[in-house]
């Protein structure tokens, strides 16, 4: 089977949200289907450097295409009169794609701000079409006004946030009318999918599959260490988690500082505002990093990742890797979204407040045996629940069942 992924995220290196599930689906569906990646260079997130393009060609069959998109005037109107979503918006006029590209049996397009090229004339219209989507876009904006109350965040920050949440209350629509253009759609949790039926009026239940991320079999063979004075944070801070982060050092990491002795803190994650950098700069305890090579590296040293998340949909893929290289994880209600068998206190610990959250990580670290318990159940749900190599199994199957319906379905338009 010929699978062609279309996406304007690069999958290597895979350190984000959205680039972890696809270098993971690539590597494992390689073995078993001829893949291509098609990259939409100059997408969202502009264009690629040389060396960029140089690594991802080394792991995938690597096919780009320039694309452009629409004035954002021209894509603020189309959402304002219900066309597209703003950040969709490709001008499809003059492409040219290549010809492997054009072959797919299967195109499997991730994010949703690549979902819209699917409508390029130049595509194989007979292929079955999926969409990959980490987070539904209306849930996502919708949960924005989870954060409106946190200190430490600007007022510039929260007045955008009240923005994407008013948003996303015409934006359900759009995003409905957008998946509907798709064989199957993957998505995270159960949450996503029962909004997503919302939002479609059940239109899409069909055809929507919850399917999670797995982690890295290397994270399992990390050693569960004895409980260390660190304390961790893993985040593309281009979005919510650099406010996340703030709100994290000025109100956890305060406490923690003064109660916890010889304690660091290590933020992990790209993009940090200059607003993060300075607090990292006027505090020696305090460490920053935009990239680590390898994630295990990082979980030999550290004590307890904290997650602050506050969001009600999403599978957080940093607590899956910290869960299953056997670092404790202290985190709101919803850092646990998606993972079945979960128990507060014996896979991780529930805290949903800065006190609670600092005060639940000092008495975690001075209870060596409770430590260790954690640690090791938290590993043990991991392996038995999260390996990529299922996930691969499940999502092969969809694919075949997806190309047997579209070919019965063709052959009776024909």
């Amino acid at each position: 089977m010929k699978v062609t992924f279309v996406s304007d995220f690069l999958p290597c290196p895979p350190s984000s949200g959205v680039a972890l599930p696809l270098f993971h689906l690539i590597k494992g569906l390689q073995k078993l289907h001829d893949v291509t990646y098609l990259y939409l260079d100059g997408g969202a997130h502009g264009f690629a450097d040389d060396d960029s393009l140089v690594a991802n060609a080394r792991f995938v069959n690597l096919e780009v295409v320039r694309v452009r998109r629409k004035s954002r005037i021209r894509r603020a109107i189309d959402e304002i009169f219900q066309i597209a979503p703003y950040f969709h918006g490709f001008d499809l006029r003059n492409e040219q794609v290549p010809a492997k590209a054009q072959e797919a049996d299967v195109y499997c397009f991730s994010p949703f701000t690549a979902l819209a090229y699917s409508r390029s004339e130049t595509l194989n219209k007979k292929a079955v079409k999926m969409a990959w989507i980490n987070d539904s876009t209306t849930a996502m904006m919708r949960s924005r006004i989870n954060y409106l109350h946190m200190k430490g965040i600007s007022a510039k920050k929260k007045l955008h946030l009240l923005t994407q949440w008013l948003r996303s209350f015409y934006m359900g629509r759009l995003e409905a009318a957008a998946l509907a253009e798709y064989d199957r759609i993957f998505v995270q949790t159960a949450t996503e999918k029962r909004w997503i039926d919302r939002i479609s009026n059940g239109r899409l239940s069909e055809q929507t599959r919850v399917v999670t991320n797995g982690v890295n079999d290397a994270l399992f063979k990390v050693p569960v260490g004895t409980a260390k004075p660190n304390f961790l944070f893993f985040g593309d801070m281009s979005g919510i988690y650099d406010s996340l982060a703030i709100w994290l050092l000025k109100n956890v990491w305060a406490i923690l500082r003064d109660t916890v002795p010889n304690s660091n803190f290590y933020l992990i994650g790209k993009h940090a505002s200059d607003a993060v950098l300075k607090i990292v700069q006027n505090d020696p305890r305090v460490h920053y990093q935009p990239y680590v090579e390898n994630i295990e590296d990082i979980f030999l040293s550290k004590g307890v990742m904290l997650a602050p998340v506050f969001k009600d949909y999403g599978v957080i893929n940093k607590v899956l890797e910290s869960m299953a290289s056997g670092v404790p994880v202290i985190g709101d209600r919803t850092a646990y979204n998606g993972i079945p068998g979960f128990e507060d206190g014996t896979h991780g610990i529930i805290a949903n407040s800065a006190e609670e959250m600092a005060a639940r990580a000092k008495q975690l670290l001075d209870d060596a045996v409770a430590y260790q318990l954690i640690a090791t159940q938290a590993r043990r749900l991991m392996q038995r629940s999260f390996s990529w190599e299922s996930r691969i199994e499940v999502i092969d199957r969809i694919f075949r069942e997806a190309c047997a319906d579209t070919s019965d379905r063709n052959n009776n338009a024909g």
